[in-house]
């Protein structure tokens, strides 16, 4: 048996595996190395899962344990006016709710958020908002 396939086998059985089993298996420092090359993802990216990296509080307690990976549902989206140009687009509702998903887009953002301007007033002082149109909610949480 490969030593790739001792450690999957070993990962599949506990659902972790740590520097201490490497030392009982003759391996040491090399749990990054064959837990992060893509014959590792697609080993456990075929049952929907992933190894994450765990710190221990010492170099043997540091390990590795299988997760699932998690599908992100269907994004509902939420249609939003931007708070520099008026550009309605379709935000995240999550986005929304966190407080983002104010700006169509970076460079939107970036304008609004300038921190002064060459007469030393905030830019969202000098430039007017763009009106809201009828039906739209803005970002403003």
């Amino acid at each position: 048996m490969a030593q790739r396939d001792r450690i999957f086998a070993v990962i599949e059985a506990k659902g972790w595996i740590s520097n201490r089993d490497f030392a009982g298996m003759g391996l040491l420092h090399i749990g990054r190395n064959r837990l992060t090359e893509e014959s590792a993802r697609v080993y456990f990216g075929g049952n929907k899962k992933y190894v994450a990296f765990v710190k221990g509080e010492t170099f043997m307690d540091n390990k590795w344990e299988l997760r699932d990976i998690v599908q992100e549902e269907s994004t509902a989206t939420v249609k939003v006016s931007c708070l520099k140009c008026g550009f309605v687009f379709d935000a995240r509702a999550r986005d929304v709710k966190e407080g983002n998903g104010r700006y169509c887009s970076r460079r939107c953002a970036g304008a609004y958020r300038s921190k002064k301007t060459a007469k030393g007033q905030p830019r969202a002082n000098l430039q007017s908002l763009a009106p809201i149109p009828d039906g739209l909610q803005q970002a403003l949480l």
